[in-house]
């Protein structure tokens, strides 16, 4: 992407998370850096780029930091699956936290996205069919697997979510002086604990039948506990790609217009 364009940038972890947002614009693969996470497109006029962060604190860190040096971009967008912390919120609910906060062992930082993206990106997301919990999101270091686990946290920092990329991505953000917000979906609710078959969905997701069908055949339950998490994983993401594809993207190219008239009128710096 050109220094001038002052496009937006979608950080997502997985490939699951930003797959169908990629195909939906049409982006095409860039190569910076010997990397092959990130993406860039036009949607109706606003440039675009999308980038696979990876999964954590340190990968998120070292997937997106390269992308924003001596980038003016309008906006940094966090997005992908997250977990409740609250009975409130539901698979398929959309988080637009007020606050993002990361918690130990990670250091205790806590960050605001840009209130006039955020109110602009509510406004637009409002039109939609879906439940939006606006409370405060964490940052963890690790996926927090059972309910009473999440349920805990929930109490102790009054959160409504949790997933573990968002608050390094604020933090590059407000380095590089771009505005952020976080636009999440809740994959797996505070009730809900997630079956002890992380390495089975990674190897899944990564295409690594080789060590999936055994442990599969040696551990038939395993077969029905990625099955469940498989079928949640394709709601959230139908329901993530109709956010961006049917609202959010056509909310982020107005805010664009809408910045670039002020930024030539000497309304608003860029």
């Amino acid at each position: 992407m050109r220094r001038e364009d002052q496009g937006w940038l979608i950080a997502a972890a997985v490939e699951q998370e930003i797959a169908g947002i990629r195909a939906g614009v049409k982006a095409r693969q860039i190569a910076a850096e010997r990397r092959n996470n990130a993406w860039e497109a036009d949607w109706k006029g606003q440039p675009l780029l999308l980038v696979r962060t990876d999964v954590g604190p340190k990968r998120a860190r070292e997937g997106l930091a390269p992308f924003l040096s001596g980038h003016p971009y309008r906006g940094i967008v966090s997005t992908g699956y997250a977990g409740g912390l609250q009975d409130k919120c539901r698979l398929g609910d959309i988080l637009v936290p007020d606050e993002v906060r990361s918690v130990p062992p990670l250091p205790e930082v806590r960050f605001r996205p840009d209130p006039i993206l955020r109110e602009q990106v509510l406004q637009r997301i409002r039109r939609g069919p879906w439940q939006i919990h606006t409370g405060r999101m964490i940052t963890a270091d690790r996926v927090i697997v059972s309910g009473a686990e999440k349920h805990a946290l929930g109490l102790e920092y009054e959160a409504d979510s949790v997933e573990m990329e968002s608050a390094v991505i604020a933090e590059l953000a407000e380095q590089a002086s771009v505005p952020f917000v976080v636009v999440r979906i809740v994959l797996d609710e505070a009730s809900f604990s997630l079956p002890d078959i992380m390495p089975v969905f990674r190897w899944y997701r990564k295409r690594q039948f080789g060590k999936l069908i055994p442990h599969v055949v040696s551990h038939p339950s395993k077969l029905v506990e990625l099955l469940s998490i498989l079928r949640r994983s394709r709601k959230a993401t139908k329901a993530l790609n109709h956010l961006f594809l049917s609202h959010l993207l056509d909310g982020l190219v107005e805010m664009g217009r809408t910045r670039k008239k002020a930024s030539s009128a000497g309304g608003l710096k860029t």
